[in-house]
């Protein structure tokens, strides 16, 4: 429950201003600045070690344990100062020295926590967005990407292209080789994806053998030159493993801003069953607006299923 607690607390405390390193740590010193100098005004009559933690905390989360470390050896120093110059109400010295030391180590134990909650949030957000059979981006993954060139588009304008591809003699696949093959042509068409694209372009693997692609900025001349050149790859890349497969495309080029990424999703989606309906093992293309689409049959294959 504490572990809960603390980590809603901390993501409450995230917005723009804190996402970068470099931000976190000016608004955290000036914070402890003002705190640093509320400590001497009051002296050992109140006690601002939460307010420390606060910073320190929120400095670990998002700008790492070293920097944390950092602002906690500072809280402590500053508060040893305090004593040391302005009197501590303590007895004896070595309970002053002791009262501090137990509270640097309490807050370096605070901050390895806060780093390694930190650890497993980046973790549990990559696998919430990661397809663990092969890698790609899965549904979650493949909607946040759509939304940021989505924002890109809006903002700068220029065409990107999303494409919709159904592996079409999948699950004979499964039937005469076994789910293990199954899994293993899907690990090989997302590598065969991932090795001809950009580094900028995203592949997803929305489900069973449907895997999209987002081309960003992107027209229909380039998005036909692009489609053509990984039908080859994948073509290739499944008869060196003996699948028998071909490939249904359905590929949106948008020069003007789409509705929603549900709108781009179920435009191109659109599109593939189209071409699996003409006959499959070709691409449909369209231009976003257009009330026209132009059909292919795609003519490299890697042989009947």
């Amino acid at each position: 429950m504490p572990y809960a607690l603390l980590r809603r607390t901390l993501e409450r405390f995230t917005d723009s201003a804190l996402r970068s390193r470099r931000h976190a740590i000016a608004i955290a010193g000036v914070a402890w600045v003002l705190i640093a100098i509320a400590d001497w005004l009051t002296s050992y009559e109140l006690s601002l070690n939460p307010f420390y933690v606060i910073v320190f905390c929120l400095v670990t989360w998002h700008s790492g344990w070293r920097a944390g470390l950092v602002f906690a050896l500072l809280s402590s120093l500053n508060q040893i100062a305090i004593g040391t110059v302005l009197g501590h109400p303590y007895s004896r010295p070595a309970y002053f020295i002791v009262t501090n030391f137990n509270t640097l180590l309490s807050a370096c134990l605070l901050i390895a926590l806060v780093a390694r909650l930190k650890l497993v949030h980046e973790r549990e957000r990559t696998h919430a967005r990661v397809d663990y059979l092969t890698g790609a981006l899965n549904n979650m993954g493949f909607y946040e990407a759509l939304g940021v060139e989505l924002s890109r588009h809006r903002r700068e304008g220029g065409p990107f292209a999303v494409a919709y591809i159904d592996c079409d003699e999948f699950k004979s696949v499964n039937d005469r080789f076994g789910h293990r093959a199954g899994d293993l042509l899907l690990g090989v068409i997302v590598d065969t994806l991932k090795r001809a694209l950009r580094k900028t372009d995203v592949v997803a693997r929305l489900g069973g053998d449907e895997f999209a692609m987002l081309l960003p900025k992107t027209g229909l001349a380039a998005a036909q030159t692009v489609i053509d050149q990984l039908l080859d790859a994948l073509n290739m890349a499944t008869a060196s493993q003996d699948f028998r497969v071909t490939f249904s495309v359905g590929v949106v080029v948008f020069e003007a801003p789409p509705a929603s990424e549900d709108a781009v999703l179920s435009s191109a989606d659109r599109l593939m069953y189209r071409a699996k309906m003409e006959g499959k093992n070709r691409v449909v293309y369209e231009t976003a607006g257009s009330p026209h689409a132009d059909a292919a049959p795609q003519p490299h294959t890697a042989g009947a299923a």
